[in-house]
Order: structure tokens, then C-alpha cells, then sequence
């Protein structure tokens, strides 16, 4: 692949994860403290959203597994998804002027179509990175760009979005929220359709039989697949640490270090060195293959979570300190993770002769977005053991439990989950055997 192909395919993850990261970061502070729901509702409502996201996945997958049309099969999405998410963006962090139950009903029914508009651009996005090449190395490099691209938007949400919803709500969060997120979702929609415009699949041949897989079928060869179910436990794992980190940093800041104005330079410091250490891991990945890079990431970072659990009111030099050293395992985490699940791809089509690139996706989605869920869901129960709340925030014992609990799970989520990756089997040497054997059987099938 080109440079222009591999940068186009990137720009499509900077807009898929300003709106990810923009749910992820805000949508629970922004529920509690402007929309005046509790904690536990506004968990429990983002953990439904997500988990309707993740069943749908599955479908998605499978629609996409099967679509081929002229311009493939998996980009043609990317050109009708991009306006609906830029839609479902704004209208999530839209007021309404309701109360009650029927404040928390119009949460959710905006939280599943933000989600179901997701879906139709996010699972054939990531499946097409394993329709663009087979190389083992070229798809780490592919996402080593795409990742950047997704620090680079985290970034952006992290620092762009405070300053921006008290510029347009001129001291109102709803206003200014509803505005900043418009903003965020035709952005979002541009860079989703540079990638649909830079992108070209080369498809393996692939006989109908080859697509004819049922959908009662996806589970048992993910269950088959073991170097799959390790990746899946682990992306949950991950998933799980990495929201509960991002649900309660503008609740750490703003209540338990009393530091509001912190929080973009803070979470700045952690994306933009997840940003600068992906290039670096890149290298890493190349030279000791790609479960080790994970148990090297995973246990740095945890080892670096568990101090900030114990230094939760150290001073701000200090805390940063931390903050970049969590980054450089984080980095390791989000490439690794990537670039494995196309890999399990071949080994699913090796054994089974079926390739299932979307519905794989959709089910380690499906698996994250769960994580992600559970995360929002713990967030909202430590918010409550707490004693916060829109009228009465935390204080004393509560925020201390809070700041700790806050960077300790995450840590223990890590270190399970080097226990989940340490018998992986897939190393590059052994990839490249599976994809040779798949191209003969290929040549075998033509003939």
C-alpha cells in the first residue's frame, strides 16, 4: 500500500474516535451534572446503549461479511454511515425539556441511535483493514497509523472540548455541550469520508460457500478459536480499565483533587503520550512480536495505575509523572490489540475454511463496548458508595476512596488480563505459515 492509502485509512479512526471519545469522556458528567440524572441512571443508561451497541454488531458484521457491491464491501458504509453519525452525535448531548423517567427514556433512545449510527461505520471500518492486505507486518504498521490518527482525536476531545462548551454555552453546560458536540460529528463525518475516498479492498478469492456461514454458527467458532478468545478477554479487560479511568476523571478532578481546570491538560499528557509512544511500540512489535509487547504494556501500566492509586493527591508535577508513565503501556495495549484480531482472521479461515473478517470485529466489538459498559456501570456505583451527586458532591472519605479506587481496578483489570495473553500462539513466523497455506489452498481451489 501507498502512504496516501495508509494515512487515508487512518484519517476514518480520527473521526470514528471523536465521537467515541467524546461519549466515553463526557457523556456521564454530562448527564449527571447537566441533565440532572443520578449516577446509577446515568450508568445504567450508557451500559444499556452499549450493550445494544455490541448485539448489533453482530448483525452489522454479518450484513457486511455478505454485502459486495461495486465499491466492495466494507467502504460503501463508511460513504452512507458518515451524516448519520454526525446526526446521532449532536442529538445525544441534546437537552430535552423533560424530567423523570422521561428525561432518562429520551437519554436512551438517543444513546441507541448514536450507537446504532456507530456501528454502521465502525465494524466495516475496522473489518476493511484485513481486506486491504494479508501481511502480518503491513496490517501493524496500518494500525500503528491508525492509532496515531485515534490519539491525535482523543487528544483533540480532551483539550478542545472544555474550552469549547464554556465559549458556546457562555456559562449554560447544556447549550455549550450540545454545540460542542455538533461540531465534533461533521468533523467526525469529514474525516470518515476521506477514508472511504483514499481506501481500495483487494479481496482473497472467496467461493459464496466460503461467505455462506450462519449467524448460530458465530459463536461456536468464536469459542473455537482460541487465539480469538484471548484476544476478546483481553480487550475486555482493557476496555474495562480504560473507561473507568476516562468516566471518572472529570468527577477526580472537579471533586477530589478540586482541580476542574486540570483535567484537558491532564488527559492531554496521557493521549498525547499514548500519541508519541504508538510510533515507538510500532518498532517494539516488530522486533519481539506482538504477545510480549502486550505483557510488557500492560504490566507497565499497571504497575504505574497502581502507584497513582496510592499518590492520588500528589503534587501536579508529580501526578503527570505518572500519568506519562501509564501512557508508554497504553500505547503498547492499543496497538497490540489491533493489529492481533485480523491474525485470528486467517486462523478462523485456516481451520474452519470459512473467512469471517466483519463478524469477528463485530463480536471482539461487541466484547469492548461491553467492557466499556461495565466500566460506565462501576463508575456510576463508585460515584454513589461516594455519596455524590448533582446537589451534593463527594467530599472527605469518599472522594479519598474514589481517587484511589479510581487508578486501582484499573491496574488489577491489566494485570488479569497479562495472565489472558501469556499463552497466545500466534507469532509472525507462525502467521506467515497460515497465509502461505491460504494462498495455496486458494490456488488449489481455482484450479
Amino acid at each position: 500500500m501507498s502512504w496516501a492509502v495508509r494515512i487515508g485509512y487512518g484519517a476514518g479512526d480520527f473521526g470514528l474516535v471523536l465521537t467515541f471519545q467524546l461519549a466515553g469522556l463526557f457523556l456521564l458528567f454530562f448527564m449527571t451534572e447537566a441533565l440532572g440524572l443520578s449516577p446509577m441512571t446515568a450508568g445504567l443508561i450508557i451500559l444499556a446503549g452499549l450493550l445494544f451497541d455490541g448485539v448489533s454488531d453482530i448483525g452489522m458484521g454479518v450484513l457486511a461479511d455478505r454485502f459486495r457491491g461495486r465499491l466492495g464491501g466494507y467502504r460503501p458504509w463508511l460513504l452512507m454511515g458518515g451524516p448519520l453519525l454526525a446526526g446521532s452525535t449532536a442529538l445525544m448531548f441534546f437537552a430535552p425539556p423533560l424530567q423523570g423517567v422521561a428525561l432518562a427514556a429520551a437519554a436512551l433512545g438517543a444513546q441507541v441511535l448514536f450507537r446504532a449510527a456507530f456501528t454502521v461505520v465502525a465494524i466495516p471500518f475496522g473489518a476493511l483493514s484485513s481486506a486491504m492486505t494479508e501481511d502480518s507486518r503491513e496490517r501493524s504498521l496500518l494500525v500503528g497509523i491508525r492509532l496515531t490518527f485515534a490519539s491525535f482525536a482523543a487528544l483533540t476531545v480532551a483539550l478542545g472540548v472544555p474550552p469549547a462548551v464554556a465559549a458556546f454555552g457562555a456559562g449554560e453546560p447544556r447549550l455549550g455541550f450540545q454545540a460542542a458536540a455538533a461540531a465534533v460529528g461533521l468533523t467526525a463525518m469529514v474525516f470518515i469520508l476521506i477514508a472511504y475516498a483514499s481506501t481500495r479492498e483487494v479481496k482473497p478469492g472467496q467461493t459464496p460457500a466460503a461467505l455462506g456461514y450462519l449467524v448460530v454458527d458465530l459463536p461456536g467458532m468464536a469459542v473455537r478459536n482460541g487465539p480469538f478468545l484471548q484476544v476478546a478477554v483481553c480487550a475486555f479487560l482493557y476496555a474495562s480499565a480504560q473507561g473507568l479511568i476516562l468516566a471518572g476523571a472529570p468527577y477526580f478532578f472537579s471533586f477530589v483533587r478540586g482541580e476542574p481546570e486540570t483535567l484537558g491538560l491532564c488527559l492531554g499528557v496521557m493521549i498525547g503520550g499514548v500519541a508519541v509512544f504508538v510510533p515507538v511500540w510500532t518498532v517494539i512489535a516488530r522486533r519481539i512480536g506482538k504477545r510480549a509487547s502486550w505483557i510488557i504494556g500492560a504490566g507497565w501500566s499497571a504497575a504505574a495505575l497502581a502507584g497513582l492509586a496510592i499518590a492520588w493527591d500528589a503534587p501536579l508535577p508529580f501526578f503527570l509523572a505518572g500519568i506519562m508513565a501509564a501512557s508508554f503501556g497504553f500505547a503498547a495495549i492499543n496497538l497490540i490489540g489491533f493489529s492481533m484480531l485480523p491474525d485470528t482472521v486467517e486462523y478462523a479461515e485456516w481451520r474452519y475454511g470459512v473467512r469471517v473478517e466483519a463478524a469477528l470485529f463485530a463480536a471482539l466489538t461487541l466484547v469492548q463496548k461491553a467492557g466499556v459498559g461495565f466500566a460506565a456501570a462501576g463508575s456510576g456505583f463508585l460515584l454513589s458508595l461516594a455519596g455524590h451527586s448533582s446537589d451534593s458532591p463527594m467530599a472527605g472519605p469518599g472522594a479519598a476512596m474514589f481517587g484511589a479506587a479510581l487508578f486501582l481496578a484499573p491496574a488489577m483489570l491489566l494485570a488479569a488480563s497479562i495472565v489472558a495473553i501469556w499463552r497466545y500462539p500466534l507469532s509472525t513466523r507462525l502467521h506467515a505459515r497460515l497465509v502461505r497455506a491460504l494462498a495455496w489452498r486458494r490456488v488449489r481451489r481455482q484450479r
